[in-house]
């Protein structure tokens, strides 16, 4: 017989582990060194980062340019609007003065003086023609500006109503105008022989007819603007 079938049957029962239980003192410095890991995450960026914009804050104030500033986005420079200055179209232009009648004006340097009569001067762009004048040779001039003055002691209504001929006549206007401080009446379409826009103005018991004469309808818009310049100049120098 096996010896060894005639032991006793015995039972092995397998050791089981038992984990340490924990103090209550070693719980709570586990809670608090947690609770301290947890702060300093979340404090230390917070902190950083108000260190961070104090610094900005600080270089900001007193004009500090960081040292890499040129890799920084370039900012939109805002540019001042600078006015178009105002070019004159007259200051280049000749000065008339007449003594007698005591008014001066400017006009296109490269006009030609043609005296009328005693009391006006016309000027125009090209030598008013010798000889026998026709349409052809008053179209090649296109256009005068002249100033007649005469003496007169009617009042600026009275010399509107010597225009009243013109009322039915079309394009006629008569309108209010101011030349150098002194009141007047701006009249288009007023002549007989030509188209004729003209400004009349009293001062000193005279009167100013200022006219432009439209011998070709070709010119007229640069008769105009002329007309309107050299009014623009005209001054009573008494």
């Amino acid at each position: 017989m096996n010896p060894e079938s005639q032991k006793p049957n015995q039972t092995i029962q397998k050791s089981q582990y038992v984990p340490p239980q924990l103090s209550p003192s070693s719980t709570k410095i586990k809670i608090f060194l947690i609770g301290i890991f947890i702060f300093t995450i979340i404090a230390i960026p917070t902190v950083l980062i108000k260190i961070k914009n104090e610094q900005m804050l600080y270089e900001s104030s007193i004009g500090f340019t960081p040292r890499n500033s040129h890799l920084q986005t370039p900012q939109k420079q805002q540019t001042a609007t600078v006015p178009t200055p105002t070019i004159d179209p007259t200051a280049n232009w000749k000065t008339y003065a007449n003594m007698q009648y005591e008014y001066s004006f400017r006009y296109p340097p490269n006009f030609y003086q043609i005296p009328i009569d005693k009391n006006t001067l016309q000027f125009t762009p090209i030598p008013w023609p010798s000889g026998e004048i026709g349409q052809n040779e008053l179209n090649k001039v296109g256009y005068g500006i002249g100033v007649l003055v005469s003496s007169t002691n009617q009042s600026l209504e009275e010399i509107a109503s010597k225009y009243d001929q013109f009322k039915t006549r079309p394009g006629y206007s008569s309108t209010p105008i101011t030349i150098d401080g002194v009141s007047g009446l701006k009249l288009t379409s007023v002549a007989i022989d030509f188209p004729t826009d003209a400004v009349v103005v009293l001062k000193n018991n005279r009167e100013y007819f200022i006219y432009v004469k439209y011998y070709s309808l070709e010119k007229t818009i640069e008769a105009k603007n002329i007309f309107n310049q050299i009014l623009s100049t005209f001054k009573f120098t008494q």
